[in-house]
Formats: C-alpha cells, sequence, structure tokens
C-alpha cells in the first residue's frame, strides 16, 4: 500500500520503530518517503529507539530478550503514550497507525474522525452531496491524508452528477462492484470516490456494506458518507459514524421539518443539525436550536465556490485539532 505522504505538513519525518519480521508490515513502511524507519531485533535496541519513537510496532515474538525485559518496554510505551501496535494491527489499520505516529510527533494537532455522514429524511436538494464532497476536500487538502466518499441512494449517483469526468484518475467502479468484485475505488482529484447506483445497490447486502465501511475506514483517514434516508443500509453507518449531520436547506420549510422529525428519533449526542445555505443565521438557528443539540449553520457560497470553500465552521466541528 503506496500512501502519498511527500508534501504531508513539511515537518519533520515520523521514525517508526519496528520490532518486527512481518515483510508485509516493512513494505508498507519502507513506501512511505517521509518515514524514518528504525527496526530493532532486541528489548535493549528497542528501548535504545524510545527516545525518538513516535510510533512502534511491536511483535514480542520476533524480539529476543537482551538487558532489558519485555514487561519494562511495555510500561515504557504506556507511560510515555507512545502509540504502539502489532503488526496484525498496523496492517488492519496502517493509515490510521501512522496519523497516529504523526499526532504524536507534533505534525497533527489531533486526529480527524474516523466517520462522518450527511443525511436527510426523503428530501432532496439540500446539500448534501456538495458538503460531502467539499468536506472531504478541506481535510484531504489541508492534511495530505486519504480521504473517501462513499452515497447510499435509491436513484441515480449524485457524485457521477456532480464530479466532472475530467478530475477522475481511474474510472469510478459503483460500490456494489467493489464490494463484490475486489475492484478498486475510484480517485477523483486525489479523493477515493465510492458511488451508489441505487438499481445496483440494492443488491447489495448489509454484511458486504459493512465490511466495505470497515475497508475504507481502514485504509482512510477520513471517510463521508452522502445517505438519504431511510435507506437498508443506513444501519452499518449510523453504527459506525463519529458525527451525523442531520441536513436541511435553510429557506425550505419542508427540509427543516424534515429534519426535525428525523433528529427527533435520534438520541445520541452525535447527531446534529445541520442548517445550510442560511441568510438570516442568527434568528433561524435560535429557534431551532436544542439546549443539548446545537444548530450549525452554514451560509449561502457562490456555485463557483462549491469545491473550493474550506469551509472550515464545519471542519472545526468535526475535528477542532485543525488548522487552518
Amino acid at each position: 500500500m503506496l500512501l502519498d505522504w511527500r508534501r504531508l505538513w513539511r515537518r519533520p519525518a515520523t521514525t517508526v520503530v519496528a520490532a518486527t519480521a512481518h515483510p508485509a508490515v516493512l513494505a508498507v513502511l519502507w513506501q512511505q518517503p517521509d518515514l524514518r524507519v528504525r527496526e530493532a531485533r532486541t528489548t535493549a535496541g528497542i528501548n535504545a529507539l524510545l527516545g525518538e519513537a513516535q510510533l512502534v510496532i511491536l511483535d514480542p515474538d520476533a524480539v529476543s530478550e537482551m538487558q532489558i525485559a519485555p514487561a519494562y518496554v511495555q510500561t515504557v510505551l504506556a507511560q510515555a503514550q507512545i502509540p504502539h501496535t502489532d503488526s496484525a494491527g498496523f496492517l488492519a489499520e496502517p493509515v490510521r497507525w501512522l496519523a497516529e505516529g504523526a499526532a504524536y510527533a507534533g505534525q497533527l494537532h489531533s486526529l480527524p474522525p474516523r466517520l462522518v455522514a450527511f443525511t436527510s429524511l426523503a428530501s432532496g436538494g439540500v446539500g448534501k452531496t456538495t458538503l460531502t464532497i467539499g468536506l472531504a476536500l478541506s481535510v484531504a487538502r489541508r492534511t495530505r491524508l486519504p480521504v473517501a466518499i462513499l452515497e447510499l441512494t435509491h436513484g441515480a449517483s449524485g457524485f457521477l452528477t456532480v464530479l466532472d469526468g475530467e478530475g477522475f484518475s481511474t474510472p469510478p467502479a459503483d460500490a456494489y462492484t467493489i464490494a463484490t468484485q475486489s475492484v478498486a475505488p475510484g480517485r477523483w482529484r486525489g479523493l477515493t470516490v465510492v458511488p451508489m447506483d441505487g438499481r445496483q445497490g440494492a443488491l447489495l447486502t448489509n454484511e458486504a456494506h459493512a465490511t466495505l465501511l470497515a475497508q475504507l475506514r481502514a485504509s482512510h483517514a477520513l471517510t463521508v458518507v452522502d445517505a438519504v434516508q431511510p435507506h437498508p443500509l443506513w444501519p452499518a453507518v449510523a453504527a459506525a459514524a463519529d458525527a451525523i449531520f442531520v441536513v436541511a436547506a435553510a429557506e425550505r420549510p419542508d427540509t427543516v421539518a424534515n429534519a426535525q422529525a428525523l433528529l427527533g428519533e435520534q438520541d445520541a449526542r452525535r447527531v446534529l443539525l445541520m442548517l445550510n445555505l442560511a441568510s438570516r443565521l442568527d434568528r433561524l438557528a435560535s429557534r431551532l436550536a436544542q439546549s443539548d443539540r446545537p444548530v450549525i449553520a452554514l451560509p449561502r457560497r457562490p456555485a463557483i465556490a462549491r469545491f473550493s470553500d474550506r469551509l472550515p465552521a464545519l471542519t472545526a466541528a468535526i475535528w477542532p485539532g485543525i488548522r487552518f
């Protein structure tokens, strides 16, 4: 797996201590041009490198005890809060662990959420697709981390309608094909894009969709979902999402009523109302706000700024540690 970290923040490279003989782990690490990889085969070797380590990949069976007890190494890792895992854990989520190391090295102030979803209740035209793509681009461009977008729809793909064909570096495959035929997702301006055709999406089982979602989360720092409700594949998204934005268009009372109805079915604090295309922010937001569930209002923006707007208010809401 080759991750493009060449321009990652232009800060000192992350030092990874690899106390493992697993060839797949070493292959991933050595393909990252902005990593410093230090291999260790003894407990003394690990201990000597801990002062410069921002990530440790440790397989106890691959390390010989020499002068330092294995329990001491584990204690130091825990007390120093150095991110550490074994080969299986690293290979399951390589992007996430490399981001953990980058955060420990000071290259990130915090880590982004794993999964964010924009949804609405059986109403189109509220801006879910635009917000999905805009947020994904904002995080990807700011951090150079890999970001994916996925949609749940009953009809034609909104992604393929909105995204220009010239922006795809590889042809886009739909979610059903990706999940059932091991086809790689398409890439658009650096984003991993998983569109859904409603007819083929209806053939996806909940298990296959949950597996696809888990794969995206494992290989991307952030996955953003554009979903209409009700949808049979929604439960897997709802179970995994760190934040869910129920989207309404400020000038369409029907979408506001639908959003409030959908919010009434949710009791989790991670579910928020997103008021899009607002013009009278203070009055409308205060009317809709609840004491335990604030409203995030986004002002109307020129059409030309759809995918160039950094969406700072939205991005900061899902990732307080990001810096613009």
